[in-house]
């Protein structure tokens, strides 16, 4: 199917859903419009900042086990204020903050007006795993965020965007979800959040944007989800979730199905391959 006939299929499934998507935020998005690091270089440039080398980071492991490490060596190099209520975790989420939060917007005319098309969409929900604040400023003063565990208590009904930070944000170090004890203390904790966030997938059009799908709690929820589906009910679900992903500038265009496999089970979604496409 050609990109302009996909778009109006997908406005049509969405039209007819009755209801705003759910967007999903990863940090495809941040790249393009704030060029932040993706995970593995962000750890990198930790590690620069605390004089580990980058020879022996790769040799700890995944991201996460990588994190793990690197908050020991933060903690030695960077002692927390315990009076100001800092933690052994807060140096390297401190470090985190600032590498994040010195990143400017990029200088593009066009990429400007694909935020500016971002900002009057209105939502159901945004999610995100990012921890920086391109989305607050993206939809400026029209949208509440609530950060980590305060999905639980947020208003649904309230008629005004909000923006689910569920990894934690620069704006609150201590929340940030990065070593693996984070990651295993959020599958712990996280049976509201997973509730909250099953209720907006099972009953939205979703959109994946920038985002690989490949987060563990992510996949989780949407396994369990699955799991429980008739075959009518995956069929519905499959047509009502598209994912936006991106291709080098000189690759084409392409829109298609995708195999997501969540671990238990698989489902064929929608995906747009994209570069210059995102206004529209």
């Amino acid at each position: 199917m050609e990109i302009n006939d996909a778009l109006q299929e997908m406005h049509k499934k969405i039209k007819k859903a009755g209801k705003a998507p759910v967007l999903f935020v990863g940090s495809g998005i941040s790249r393009r419009y704030y060029n932040t690091p993706d995970w593995r270089t962000l750890l990198k440039k930790v590690a620069e900042k605390v004089g580990v080398l980058n020879e022996q980071i790769e040799k700890w492991g995944s991201n996460e086990e990588i994190a793990t490490e690197l908050e020991y060596h933060c903690f030695a190099k960077n002692k927390p204020d315990y009076a100001d209520g800092e933690n052994r975790r807060y140096p390297l989420r401190k470090i985190i903050a600032q590498i994040i939060g010195e990143q400017e917007p990029i200088q593009d005319f066009e990429k400007k007006k694909e935020l500016n098309e971002l900002g009057k969409i209105i939502p159901t929900a945004i999610i995100t795993t990012n921890y920086d604040k391109l989305l607050e400023k993206t939809f400026g003063n029209l949208c509440d965020v609530c950060v980590g565990q305060d999905i639980i208590f947020s208003d649904r009904n309230s008629q005004r965007k909000t923006i689910y930070k569920i990894h934690g944000s620069i704006s609150n170090p201590e929340s940030i979800v990065i070593t693996q004890e984070d990651y295993d203390r959020f599958m712990e904790t996280s049976k509201y959040l997973y509730a909250k966030l099953m209720t907006l997938f099972w009953e939205n059009p979703i959109v994946f944007m920038g985002y690989s799908i490949s987060d563990e709690n992510v996949k989780n929820v949407l396994d369990t989800m699955l799991e429980v589906m008739t075959d009518e009910q995956k069929h519905d679900f499959e047509q009502r979730i598209w994912v936006l992903d991106y291709v080098a500038e000189d690759a084409q265009e392409t829109f298609g199905e995708m195999e997501l496999c969540t671990g238990r089970n698989t489902a064929k979604i929608n995906k747009f391959c994209l570069n210059k496409s995102y206004g529209e």
